[in-house]
């Protein structure tokens, strides 16, 4: 009821920040059939397209989406890194619209830790996306110690 007022009301997500918006890339969905991924969340995955997108965060009063690359976890570090450039792409072409936080590439530690360097520090990233378990891997695995020292 409440938010039914706000949105009668006009006050309903105005400058709202989703937290929460998934960035598809092609080279994310032919990465995902080639390994008959595309069903490992239980749902297809859709297209992603920016101008909807914008679209929809217009009507729904968003002033700004957080990018970050859907699940499941890729396969391998190329995609990783087309996929922030293309989050970082969007960023500069449609500015105070979309911030990303970069994927990184695990559980293939040396390279993730190459990829948030460059993420961070080339490519202007907002934020790194750390999965819970990337094919077995849990963020309290001794082995991401280095990558997690180097985000602290």
């Amino acid at each position: 009821m409440a938010a039914t007022m706000l949105m009668a009301s006009g006050l309903y997500a105005q400058g709202a920040i989703d937290l929460h918006a998934h960035l598809i890339t092609p080279a994310f969905l032919s990465d995902l059939k080639s390994h008959d991924a595309l069903m490992d969340e239980g749902f297809p995955i859709p297209q992603y397209d920016v101008e909807q997108h914008l679209q929809w965060m217009d009507e729904a009063g968003v002033q700004t989406s957080v990018l970050t690359l859907a699940a499941p976890h890729p396969f391998n570090a190329a995609t990783v890194r087309q996929a922030n450039e293309e989050a970082a792409r969007l960023k500069r072409v449609h500015p105070g619209r979309f911030l990303f936080c970069a994927a990184l590439p695990l559980p293939d530690v040396d390279a993730a830790l190459r990829e948030a360097v460059y993420a961070l520090d080339t490519l202007g990233a907002d934020g790194i996306k750390l999965a819970t378990n990337v094919r077995g891997q849990y963020l309290g695995a001794p082995e991401l110690d280095t990558l997690m020292a180097l985000l602290s």
